[in-house]
């Protein structure tokens, strides 16, 4: 393996704070879902506090948007990964 560089430190920065975005979009998309899915049942939650206002139609589209943009965050990521690989494989 050959020695780190500058550039290898940032990379591993960058890969650090993509990964943490990664997981904080997931699982604020998972809260929507939850909000939306204990609304539907009826159910009595935190979330009411946080979400209590907001229309039926507002929080699905709001979960909806939330849902994809985590699965095209993660495909991002992917892609970014794989870049570095290859990269990491020409050295």
């Amino acid at each position: 393996m050959p020695p780190l560089n500058e550039d290898d430190d940032f990379t591993v920065i960058m890969r650090f704070l993509r990964a943490v975005a990664l997981v904080v979009l997931a699982l604020a998309t998972l809260a929507m879902t939850v909000a939306m899915f204990w609304r539907d049942m009826g159910i009595a939650s935190f979330f009411d506090d946080w979400f209590g206002q907001w229309s039926e139609g507002k929080l699905t589209a709001v979960a909806g948007v939330m849902a994809i943009v985590s699965i095209v965050a993660l495909r991002v990521t992917q892609k970014s990964e794989d870049r570095y690989r290859q990269r990491s494989r020409i050295r």
